[in-house]
């Protein structure tokens, strides 16, 4: 009875050793299939994205360019009473926009690289803030602006608020107030200043 038992144990044993090693072939064979279509599938997409973005490049370098309609004459009458504003004399310069010309330079750098003010198709930042100096500096009206840059009142005045709010977030950085004292130059002047600056008791 014994050695009935241990023989049948064994075949079973056996049967069970011949299906687990098929189950785990099968379970392996089929991971593998999965695991080489996903590859192929992965490069495919890839491929079609490949080609998909060389043949736009190949239209986008096919594709005629732009061609703008020729500089109307008060485009060109513009581009060269700006160019002779803020590239021609020093003395013209401080006398339109009121500062020197390499510091008139270093303001618009200085809104252009803080993303406070940027160039659009037809307004650079040089002529918006020639615009916006002409007003603060000259106490030019809209109509006067508009007439000497050739522009309309709606482009003078909404750059004008640009440049005006892009300078009132510069001025939280470059002014402020050194001291509260008052100066020696007043305080020695009782006469002519220190009356005004004064304190009341």
């Amino acid at each position: 009875m014994c050695v009935e038992i241990f023989i049948f144990l064994e075949i079973f044993a056996n049967q069970m050793d011949r299906r687990m090693s098929q189950f785990i072939y099968y379970y392996f064979s089929y991971y593998y299939q999965y695991y080489i279509w996903r590859r192929r599938l992965l490069a495919a997409i890839a491929l079609c994205l490949a080609s998909y973005t060389y043949l736009l490049n190949m239209q986008k370098r096919d594709r005629e360019a732009v061609t703008y309609g020729p500089m109307l004459d008060r485009d060109i009458s513009r581009e060269t009473r700006l160019n002779r504003l803020y590239n021609g004399t020093e003395a013209h310069c401080i006398s339109e926009l009121r500062m020197r010309k390499n510091v008139f330079h270093m303001l618009c750098q200085s809104l252009r690289s803080r993303c406070l003010l940027t160039d659009t198709l037809n307004v650079t930042v040089e002529e918006q803030v020639a615009m916006f100096m002409h007003a603060v500096g000259h106490k030019w009206s809209n109509r006067a602006i508009g007439f000497e840059f050739i522009r309309s009142g709606e482009t003078v005045s909404r750059y004008f608020n640009e440049v005006l709010d892009a300078c009132a977030i510069l001025a939280r950085e470059l002014i402020y107030i050194r001291t509260t004292e008052t100066h020696p130059k007043i305080t020695s002047n009782l006469g002519r200043f220190h009356p005004y600056f004064e304190v009341q008791s």
